[in-house]
């Protein structure tokens, strides 16, 4: 749903919004929710400011928690059981991850995107289930899981690049599998 907020900057030009996959085109005098319609511009520092990076943990001991990250004030985002890493996990509980796993890097040049390597791990990470052997882009949306056996979360980046569009999903002998960019 689109909200007008009050605002003192306004739009006196026609302004496209994205709703429900349908543009629609308004004449707009009041400033749009912007978070509200995935439209943040990837080269516009005041909109990065806003962006959080998610993590949301589907499995091991940190399960159904979340940590948010402000894109602005990190540069990369290391994941182990070391209690200094920005994502630390359980030493007892999450044997199967290394003291420093993995790392999320934040890539700020013409467009905004991410990447993640592993750091010389025993289980290794897998990205969408595919075990990673050298620095890969991470999109929003992938799951990333710190050994075949261990903990996994989803990655996010909310209010959401418009750049960063969902995969197609190919659907063949009944399985369906997602394709970056499609």
């Amino acid at each position: 749903m689109i909200e007008l907020a009050d605002a003192p900057e306004r739009h006196e030009e026609p302004v496209e919004v994205a709703v429900d996959h349908q543009v629609r085109r308004a004449e707009l005098t009041e400033t749009v929710a912007v978070d509200e319609v995935n439209e943040t511009p990837a080269d516009d520092a005041a909109a990065r400011a806003s962006i959080r990076l998610t993590i949301r943990h589907l499995s091991g001991s940190r399960a159904n928690e979340i940590d948010e990250f402000l894109l602005h004030a990190i540069n990369e985002l290391t994941m182990g059981r070391d209690p200094s890493c920005s994502i630390a996990f359980d030493a007892q509980r999450d044997g199967t991850v290394s003291r420093r796993h993995a790392v999320i890097r934040i890539v700020d040049g013409d467009r905004l995107g991410f990447t993640i390597a592993d750091l010389g791990s025993l289980n290794g990470t897998l990205v969408n289930g595919d075990r990673i052997n050298r620095e890969i882009e991470l999109l929003p949306g992938d799951t990333v899981q710190m050994g075949i056996m261990g903990p996994s979360f989803v990655f996010d980046a909310l209010p959401r690049p418009a750049h960063f569009v969902a995969p197609t999903r190919i659907i063949s002998g009944g399985a369906s599998t997602d394709t970056p960019g499609g």
